[in-house]
């Protein structure tokens, strides 16, 4: 069978291209699985498919003996679509076979086989892997997730971006370590590391503090504009919310100005975040503060 007729063939049976990688992903449906099972086809090497799988201690290629085997039914929908997926594939086979599939979940036996894989391609599995995570837990602010979906999904991180990832989680992590080598293990407490370190690059601040500035993260906030600051409020608090930034960010000059310099300042300095109500339904939006006149203290007290 001819190499193009083979990648069209996959195409057609699922598989995605990756033009930044020059490999082909499958998803297999995951339904009551424990585990995310993902197939690659790397097109130096159209016959064989590494079969992946994320488990709680990382990512981790597997046998086929070990999915068909499916211990304790936790990749019973994976198996599923391997096995339709080879039968509708007959030139494609695993790239790690296993013979004795129920010997080796008994025994913990260990085979070495030898095959590459791309570190970086690696890499940024793990991250998007944990940043699916983040994005589940109820506490991750919106402009987080919008910056690392921005680096991770929308503008990838290039090739440089991710071996300066590893550079600076090795300076960090890894220091004592006077060898160049970097193991990527996979577990949880690496991607963690490598995770913290994703969020100190200067591309991810700038995304994260974009959409930060545009108070998303809470329902009702003011935005200090000058001092690139969104603080917390409450329904009908704004003004005071506002009085507390005015102390915190510009108390010196603030307070030596008319009335009329107060008022100018800051209806051009301060954005506020709020709900409105119409036909019964809430909608967040920001106020247009061409209207209000604010009555300025002379003095507060801290």
């Amino acid at each position: 069978m001819e190499y193009y007729e083979k990648i069209t063939q996959l195409i057609e049976n699922g598989f995605d291209w990756d033009d930044t990688r020059e490999i082909l992903i499958k998803d297999l449906p995951k339904e009551s699985d424990r585990f995310s099972t993902v197939l690659y086809v790397y097109v130096d090497d159209l016959d064989h498919v590494y079969i992946n799988q994320y488990k709680t201690s990382g990512l981790r290629t597997i046998s086929d003996g070990e999915l068909l085997t499916n211990h304790n039914e936790c990749s019973t929908y994976a198996k599923s679509a391997y096995l339709k997926t080879i039968d509708a594939l007959p030139f494609l086979s695993s790239a790690l076979t296993d013979t004795e599939p129920s010997d080796t979940i008994k025994t913990g036996k260990v085979h070495t086989v030898p095959f590459t894989v791309d570190p970086l391609f690696i890499t940024m599995e793990l991250l998007r892997q944990n940043y699916d995570k983040l994005v589940k837990k109820s506490t991750t602010l919106q402009s987080t997730i919008l910056a690392l979906y921005d680096v991770l999904y929308e503008n990838p991180l290039t090739d440089d971006e991710l071996t300066g990832l590893w550079k600076k989680w090795k300076q960090t992590y890894d220091h004592e370590n006077e060898t160049d080598t970097i193991n990527i293990s996979g577990e949880q407490s690496q991607i963690d590391q490598l995770f913290d370190t994703l969020c100190q690059i200067e591309r991810y601040e700038t995304e994260r503090k974009t959409h930060y500035l545009t108070g998303m993260d809470y329902a009702y906030a003011v935005i200090d504009l000058k001092a690139e600051e969104v603080m917390q409020s409450e329904f009908g608090s704004h003004y005071m919310t506002i009085i507390q930034l005015i102390n915190k960010n510009h108390k010196d000059t603030f307070y030596t100005w008319t009335h009329e310099e107060k008022d100018a300042f800051i209806l051009s300095n301060f954005e506020l975040i709020g709900a409105k109500y119409e036909d019964n339904k809430k909608y967040y939006v920001h106020s247009v503060n061409e209207s209000i006149h604010w009555c300025t203290p002379e003095r507060t007290n801290e």
